[in-house]
């Protein structure tokens, strides 16, 4: 609960609230020192904080303190009440101010305060605690509270258990929750549970801050040296790289010290989806709902009551519902909303930072790094396999990471290392394609799961009716984002095994356990799978199905276009099929390609013949379907062409060497020529990156689809977005910068388009500051392999390096300069 104080109790001269802070301080761990009495030039306490970074060390940030009591006017603090805050902290030789007030500052200091933290090149910080700030910190600290507003301190002693009770029983509840929540879905003994890994196994995460950049730090770190009341925080990252696992455990230690009464802001935490959240209009009603949902019968809302609203899930709801109630808590709540919200990177930067409003609510955005292998993944893997009593298991796992680099990389990901450590003591002999790539891996966990399922008793229906029924769902989920599935939906589907028709399937764990449930409105739905990675494998696998079938149902499925995750998976499943199946998408795509290119069946069969004698054809002839992207047709030619791209078959090069010739959509011929770049065609990728230059036709177009192929823009088809050089490419840049950290096949082949691309990009921005250093380091260190590229590429991506990274020392020699 909120405590009411009367900060009128202490004396008008002001020094019993500069003792208050004080004390306060003290209380919190540090060693203030007073300035003395006199002219104190705007400083009252001085106090250091040890902040310790993870590989810098422990540093000290030199706090100055001001102390202003306006309880009997009212008024809030104004700029000139302060002075220049930046005099103060370089007179003082400080690292950061902060005001201690016991009313609030007005909305003009905090406007000062937060240029302060943006905008400064010494990362100076600035902050300021209100009179509810404070008295919230009276709650740890109830002596300085009683020793100094002593008739207030009464008052809350009184009303303390009245209010807190039925808020402490929501926050209960939620707890266990929380820690019910699977970290893979199957369903042995014991559980994995979050409560099997909290808090002794739990791996405090890597966070990189986005807005106030500093060296990279543990989370943990980060909460205690930054996160203060009414900040607004992102976690964000890649899929299965701990989000929910993280946001889970802030909400568990917030939520431990509010049960216990040492702190009194509530903590509330939901899904981006759930009912709970779409039906409130304010912070104040989700956590009615929240009781309601929990079988707790709410009582009156305390007054001032401060919450912090963890929403986990936000990629997985529609943008519009799950952005439009962010905007309405900014609008309606009693008090400053205070949230954090936790979802994919790439997500977060289409969607909540294009909208300015919310946008600027958030105080930082972290980004949660992958594991770091000995510190973390080992560490990790030997507690939990303890824990499991499989000890011996380790030694499999050192073997398989010392035979197999990428089951490295898997491990570095928290959700794909579980899957490996669930396979690994599942299976005596692993198969082989599980650690190939991260299809294998998919495909392995849920074979083997299902197996497991039958062999428990709790699956009856036959494996390829399951797999039937999770494509189907995966696939309404994926066209009907964020949109819940009711239940219903599975008694209409009809099985073809006996036993399957004599009972639910609402009873069979094979199919059930991998999903979640949500009731609304007194009906049951499916609200989603246990991870979002399963259904984005599940929707791979209804592609690769469609693939291999070829006709109509391929038709159908090229009419959608993917997301990134869903073809890294069929990228995936190109790579593990047999030479006889990759041949038969092969053929199945070049029959695709040729239907959907022209409707006579002569013009097809001269189609046919001039790619099977690998003959180009000019552009213009007229032979092609001309109509733009927004034709069903070319859309199916333009995914056909993609995935040519990643099918490893030879012959899949003279379907996309006739494509950069005959094509009449330039949008079309591009992507054949960076599929045909993937395949090795040098001649082809020499043409193609020879047209790329400064202001081009294709390099304006080049930029284009990548702003919405990544989504830093949102638009539903690539030719409706011209890219003029001004909106933010966040996405973009990260995807190219994270390829250039890699050195397999696919990445290296891609490398001179990918460095092009960014210079590109900086060339239509004027470079100035849109490279980090981590993307100049990115590009000085990536590998340039002769072996794989030949010696005249080899020679061509060195140059370009060279002259990009010439281009950014030049910049940043004149930005140096200009301070």
């Amino acid at each position: 609960m909120t405590v009411i104080v009367d900060f009128k109790e202490l004396s008008p001269s002001g020094e019993d609230f500069e003792n208050l802070v004080f004390d306060l301080l003290k209380a919190e761990g540090f060693n203030p020192m007073r300035t003395g009495r006199g002219p104190d030039r705007g400083v009252d306490i001085i106090f250091t904080e040890t902040i310790n970074s993870r590989f810098a060390g422990p540093t000290n940030f030199r706090w100055i303190v001001q102390c202003k009591d306006n309880s009997r006017s009212g008024k809030s603090v104004k700029p000139g009440d302060v002075g220049s805050i930046r005099d103060l902290i370089e007179d003082n030789s400080a690292d950061g101010f902060i005001l201690f007030t016991t009313t609030t500052a007005s909305v003009n200091l905090q406007a000062t305060i937060s240029r302060i933290e943006t905008s400064s090149r010494r990362n100076l910080r600035a902050s300021c605690f209100s009179g509810t700030d404070i008295a919230n910190m009276f709650v740890r600290h109830k002596w300085i509270f009683q020793k100094y507003l002593p008739q207030s301190y009464e008052r809350f002693t009184e009303r303390e258990y009245e209010q807190r009770d039925w808020l402490v029983s929501v926050v209960e509840a939620q707890k266990q929750k929380v820690l019910n929540m699977p970290l893979v879905p199957w369903a042995t003994v014991p559980s994995p549970s979050l409560d099997f890994i909290w808090p002794e196994l739990y791996v405090n995460p890597i966070v990189r801050p986005r807005r106030h950049p500093t060296s990279t730090l543990l989370l943990k770190d980060w909460i205690k040296q930054h996160w203060f009341v009414g900040r607004n925080i992102a976690l964000i990252g890649q899929a299965g790289i701990g989000k929910s696992t993280a946001l889970a455990a802030i909400f568990l230690e917030l939520a431990n010290t509010f049960i216990t009464g040492t702190q009194s802001i509530l903590p509330i935490i939901v899904r981006a989806a759930s009912p709970e959240l779409q039906q409130a209009r304010c912070t104040e009603e989700v956590v009615i709902e929240v009781a309601k949902a929990q079988g707790i019968t709410p009582k009156p809302f305390p007054p001032g009551q401060r919450v912090v609203l963890f929403v986990d899930g936000l990629d997985e709801a529609s943008p519009e519902r799950t952005l439009t109630f962010l905007r309405k808590l900014l609008g309606r709540a009693q008090t400053s909303p205070w949230y954090i919200i936790a979802c994919r990177k790439m997500y977060f930067h289409s969607h909540v930072l294009q909208d300015v409003d919310l946008s600027q609510t958030l105080y930082d955005i972290l980004e949660l790094c992958p594991w770091e292998y000995h510190s973390m993944v080992v560490e990790f893997a030997k507690k939990y396999l303890d824990k499991l009593c499989r000890p011996e298991v380790m030694n499999d796992f050192d073997k398989l990471a010392r035979q197999n680099v990428s089951v490295k990389l898997f491990a570095k990901n928290p959700f794909h290392l579980t899957l490996l450590l669930f396979l690994l003591t599942s299976e005596d002999d692993l198969p082989t394609d599980s650690t190939k790539n991260l299809y294998g891996l998919y495909k392995s966990f849920y074979s083997i799961w299902l197996a497991k399922e039958v062999e428990r008793g709790t699956s009856w229906l036959p494996k390829e009716e399951i797999q039937a029924i999770h494509r189907q769902l995966a696939t309404i989920m994926f066209t009907e984002r964020g949109e819940p599935v009711p239940v219903k939906f599975l008694s209409r589907i009809e099985v073809d095994s006996a036993r399957g028709k004599e009972r639910s399937l609402l009873d069979d764990t094979g199919i059930c356990a991998l999903l979640e449930f949500q009731e609304f409105n007194g009906e049951k739905y499916i609200s989603r799978f246990a991870h979002e990675t399963l259904a984005e494998f599940h929707v791979a696998e209804q592609v690769l199905l469609a693939l291999k079938n070829g006709g109509e149902i391929l038709n159908q499925a090229l009419q959608a276009i993917y997301s990134y995750e869903v073809n890294v998976f069929v990228r995936g499943s190109f790579e593990l099929l047999g030479k006889r199946e990759r041949h038969q998408v092969y053929n199945n795509l070049l029959k695709c390609y040729i239907v959907n290119a022209t409707s006579t069946e002569k013009d097809r069969e001269v189609i046919y013949t001039a790619i099977q004698n690998d003959q180009e054809l000019d552009s213009s002839s007229g032979l092609i379907d001309a109509r733009g992207i927004e034709s069903e047709n070319t859309r199916i030619r333009e995914q056909v062409l993609y995935y040519l791209g990643r099918l490893p078959v030879t012959d899949a090069v003279k379907v996309l060497h006739f494509a950069v010739s005959a094509e009449p959509l330039s949008l079309l011929r591009r992507t054949a020529a960076i599929s045909a770049i993937l395949h090795g065609a040098f001649n082809i990728e020499y043409s193609y990156m020879q047209s790329l230059l400064p202001g081009s036709q294709a390099d304006v177009e080049n930029r284009s689809i990548q702003l919405v192929y990544f989504g830093d823009v949102e638009e539903e088809e690539f030719g409706q977005f011209i890219d003029n050089g001004t909106c933010g490419w966040e996405r973009v840049r990260q995807a190219i910068c994270e390829r250039l950290r890699l050195s397999g096949r696919r990445e290296m082949r891609l490398r001179w388009w990918d460095i092009r691309t960014l210079f590109l990009f900086c060339e239509s921005r004027g470079w100035g500051g849109q490279l980090s250093e981590d993307d100049i380091a990115a590009i000085k260190s990536c590998a340039v392999d002769v072996a794989e590229l030949g010696p005249e590429k080899a020679r061509i991506v060195e140059m370009e390096k060279k002259r990009i990274l010439q281009h950014c020392a030049g910049i940043s020699s004149l930005e140096e300069d200009k301070h």
